[in-house]
């Protein structure tokens, strides 16, 4: 799932790859809804018995189905509009206080690195190393760990 899951996402795939991914998926469902809403003809004239023997008229309960998706549509996509500038705000926030302890401790910290290890969930072990002084040493072998 491109917006949502544990794996890595390529460099390229960032909040407004986030954006336009969305819009991509909600522009036709909207069209689609739109086009049910507003037809003056039924699409599907096999489910016409059906919503005839349950009291409604085929284009109402197709219109209906329009709405439905409609709002359906919408919803979810101010959801993942939120979640994704929510996401944004704290990512940026603690790739800021990543950046401003660097500073203050003269750790060798660049922001493209920050923001990755932020980005991948792991701004906590850099923070750690930052405030430790440097790449933690590996019990085993005493050698350093891999970078972030």
């Amino acid at each position: 799932m491109p917006l949502f899951g544990p794996l890595p996402k390529p460099q390229w795939f960032g909040k407004a790859a986030h954006v336009l991914y969305t819009v991509g998926i909600w522009l036709p469902a909207m069209v689609l809804a739109n086009v049910l809403m507003w037809a003056d003809v039924v699409f599907y004239p096999a489910y016409s018995a059906t919503s005839i023997a349950a009291g409604i008229e085929p284009i109402a309960d197709q219109s209906t189905a329009g709405a439905i998706l409609m709002g359906e549509c919408t919803i979810l996509a101010l959801c993942i509009f939120a979640w994704v500038f929510l996401r944004w705000a704290k990512e940026d926030i603690e790739k800021q206080d990543l950046l401003d302890l660097a500073i203050d401790r003269h750790f060798d910290l660049t922001p493209d690195r920050a923001a990755r290890a932020v980005a991948a969930g792991r701004g906590a072990e850099l923070r750690a190393r930052i405030e430790a002084g440097g790449p933690p040493t590996s019990p085993a072998t005493g050698s350093s760990g891999s970078e972030l």
